[in-house]
This record gives structure tokens, C-alpha cells and sequence, in this order.
């Protein structure tokens, strides 16, 4: 079972409207105060007023990881996910287009989208969210629960850092325990490197991987692929029967 978490973050804070140069004042009616914790980042709309805040940020990083998830200068709308789940994610077309070659095409290519909001209904916004904080901030949140979307997000968007600490943290986190189910999703994901370390694992621990609680919900074709194996660790009555607990399942 996968128990690492890693998690980084960063707040910024808002700046009130000061006595004078009113000029300068923005006010941001419902939009999203900006957080790079990702638990946050999607929770708050409230009224804010905003005041010079570049002149709160002392670097180039400092203002672009301000942006992440916020409206101020965004040029294009993300709606992330599908029905009740689905998110509003404000972004930056520039930001985008640097770390990422597919977000380039969709903004500067010969078939560029014109449209302000876009919808990607394949994917969950919090993994949505992990790759544009990536994109920001260079910081990586992946844990249990988000880490196979969040490899899927990051091979739509063409994101290879991030896809590299995604399939680390997966190589990180493998026992025989999970080895089977990994090995379907690096089979699925094409991470023929994750996939040849799941073999070697079920290579060296096979009777306890074969009795892993996942082991029958694999398909049959990752199945098919461990069973051709001539280097399994294990007596061929014993697979025999792992194999009759698969198919009784």
C-alpha cells in the first residue's frame, strides 16, 4: 500500500487598499485568493482588494507562483472534470505554453482555440491542479490517492518532469503487495521502465504477490504476460491454484 506523501506550499498574502493611489486599486469581486496548496487553492471566493501586490514580491518566481490559481491577468478558464465535481481553474496562456508543448499548440499553434474557457472533462481538477502547480512553481504534490491521475495529466499535457516524479514515486512505494495493479497501470500509462521493475518484483516475491488482495482485479492480458515468465519464484501448484482464485473471481 502506498503511504508516502510529499507535499510542499507556499501563501501569499493579500494587501489591503492603502490611504492613497486609489488609481491602483483592484477590485477582484469573487475571485480566487491565491494559494499554492492545492486544498486551498479551489475553496475560497471571496471578495478581495488587491494593491500593488508585485511590489510584495521581490522575484520573477515569487510573481509567477502569486499567479498560480488566481484570475488576476488570466487570459484563459479551465473547466475541469465532469457535473458536480467539475472546477473552474483560472490560468495563464504564457505560463502554459513554457512548460508544456501540447498547452503551446492549443494557444499558438495553426489550429490554436480561440475560446476563453476550455473544457477537459477526462480529468480530476485535483490532479488538474497538481500539474498547473508544477508548472508555477516547480513544486510537486503527490500522494496515495492522486498520483495515477496525475501521471495521466501529466502525459496528456506532455509534462515529462512531472511524469518522472510520478513513476519515482510509484518505483518508490512498490511492494508485492501492489506490484500486480502497478504493473496493469505502467502497462496502460506505456512506462515499460515502471512495468519491468513490477516484474522484477513479482519475480522475487511471487506466492505473495499472487496472494495479494489486488492481484484479481488485474486484466487478463497483464496476467498472460506474468505467466509466460519462466523466472517466477514459486511451485507451479501454487500457481495453479492463484490462477483458479482468478478466474473464481
Amino acid at each position: 500500500m502506498l503511504i508516502f506523501v510529499s507535499r510542499y506550499s507556499h501563501t501569499f498574502g493579500i494587501f489591503s487598499r492603502p490611504p492613497t493611489n486609489a488609481a491602483n486599486i483592484s477590485y477582484l469581486d469573487g475571485r480566487t485568493q491565491n494559494n499554492a496548496t492545492l486544498e486551498n487553492s479551489a475553496t475560497q471566493n471571496q471578495p478581495v482588494v488587491m494593491y500593488n501586490w508585485q511590489g510584495t514580491k521581490a522575484t520573477m518566481r515569487e510573481r509567477i507562483v502569486f499567479l498560480f490559481n488566481n484570475e488576476i491577468l488570466s487570459d484563459v478558464t479551465f473547466l475541469v472534470g465532469r457535473g458536480a465535481q467539475q472546477q473552474r481553474i483560472p490560468a495563464h496562456k504564457l505560463v502554459l505554453s513554457c512548460g508544456s508543448a501540447v498547452f503551446d499548440a492549443m494557444f499558438n499553434g495553426t489550429l490554436a482555440t480561440a475560446s476563453s474557457e476550455i473544457e477537459v472533462p477526462d480529468v480530476e481538477p485535483a490532479a488538474f491542479l497538481a500539474v498547473l502547480l508544477f508548472l508555477y512553481t516547480d513544486e510537486i504534490q503527490i500522494d496515495p490517492e492522486t498520483v495515477m491521475t496525475t501521471l495521466y495529466t501529466a502525459k496528456k499535457y506532455a509534462v515529462a518532469a512531472l511524469e518522472k516524479h510520478c513513476v519515482d514515486f510509484l518505483k518508490n512505494n512498490l511492494t508485492s503487495d501492489n506490484a500486480f495493479l502497478l504493473l496493469t497501470q505502467a502497462r496502460l500509462f506505456d512506462e515499460p521502465q515502471l512495468a519491468s521493475v513490477c516484474l522484477d518484483t513479482i519475480d522475487r516475491f511471487t506466492t505473495d504477490a499472487f496472494t495479494a488482495d489486488g492481484f484479481t482485479d488485474i486484466d487478463i492480458d497483464t496476467l498472460m504476460i506474468v505467466l509466460e515468465r519462466d523466472t517466477l519464484r514459486v511451485r507451479e501448484s501454487k500457481l495453479f491454484q492463484a490462477v483458479l482464485r482468478y478466474v473464481v473471481m
